[in-house]
């Protein structure tokens, strides 16, 4: 489960969106592996924010969008190495996605399955 929020736990606004959109397609790699490994039959990442801007950005600059989180994105079946933050990054997803994220209120929720199936 991933929250990510406009504002931190301390009042200020948060940053490192980036790092945010490539850790939620990491945790789709852990589940992955978690089912290829046997250590899980199927898996369920949950997401939800309240930035609008990268479930339907008016504008995809910048590195970050190598991990697409923007409502309709579709991936998946390929190598993910796009440095962020000022690190190397490598892991893979075998499976295909496609995000449908749902509004309630400010919020987005996202329901993604870990053998590639989406719901919501």
């Amino acid at each position: 489960m991933k929250c990510y929020r406009t504002l931190a736990a301390s009042g200020g606004k948060r940053g490192a969106t980036d790092i945010f959109m490539k850790d939620f397609y990491f945790d789709l790699h852990l589940l992955e592996r978690y089912i290829a490994n046997g250590i899980a039959t199927q898996g369920v990442a949950l997401v939800m924010n309240d930035m609008g801007r990268i479930v339907n950005p008016e504008v995809r600059e910048g590195k970050c969008w190598a991990y697409d989180t923007s409502n309709g994105a579709t991936f998946g079946n390929q190598l993910f190495d796009t440095p962020v933050g000022g690190k190397p990054v490598s892991f893979r997803l075998d499976k295909q996605y496609q995000l449908n994220w749902q509004q309630h209120g400010v919020f987005w929720f996202l329901e993604v399955e870990g053998q590639g199936a989406v719901a919501i």
